[in-house]
């Protein structure tokens, strides 16, 4: 799982290199996170406290829309368990970026991919998808901080289909975001 999250940040330094003109690096931190699985067995499960990590890449092909991949990790802790809940995404994403003002911009954005979900010695592959929205206030021409929030849905499809399940994570994000 390390492996293949280093693998996916160093993919999105050299991306960030060859595009470099209309590009933006972005760096978030997730200081709260919820997740909520409701499986197709009279029992839904609810995280206690999540945190997490995101890193993306933003192609700006005009003033207004853009293109671009997020990689994030995200640990949760569940009562009673003693394993975390790991999940390792990359999602790519289309956005608006609308101007409030010179400084101030809103972000919103739509995204697609797959999560790599670990728990205890089990780890899959699912679908996600998700909704970005959130802020930027650029205390320079190159750099501005940025906040906002992830929803996510995932699909957990297992050979017992009792234990297929629907997923909602709810994602904090506080961070900087770097114009090339």
């Amino acid at each position: 799982m390390k492996r293949i999250f280093v693998f996916l940040m160093v993919s999105l330094v050299v991306i960030s290199a060859l595009f470099a003109s209309n590009s933006s690096i972005e760096a978030q931190f997730s200081p709260f996170s919820f997740q909520k699985i409701k499986t197709n067995v009279p029992a839904d499960f609810n995280s206690k406290y999540g945190w997490g990590l995101k890193v993306g890449y933003r192609y700006n092909f005009t003033k207004l829309y853009y293109a671009g991949a997020d990689v994030s990790y995200l640990d949760y802790k569940y009562t009673d368990q003693s394993n975390h809940y790991h999940v390792c995404s990359i999602v790519a994403k289309f956005g608006i970026i609308a101007n409030i003002s010179n400084s101030f911009k809103v972000d919103v954005n739509l995204g697609s991919g797959m999560d790599i979900r670990s728990w205890g010695s089990t780890t899959k592959t699912y679908p996600t998808f998700g909704l970005y929205a959130g802020g930027i206030y650029y205390v320079s021409e190159k750099v501005g901080i940025t906040a906002g929030a992830d929803l996510r849905f995932t699909w957990q499809k297992n050979n017992d289909k009792t234990f297929n399940s629907f997923d909602l994570n709810i994602v904090s994000n506080l961070g900087a975001r770097i114009n090339l």
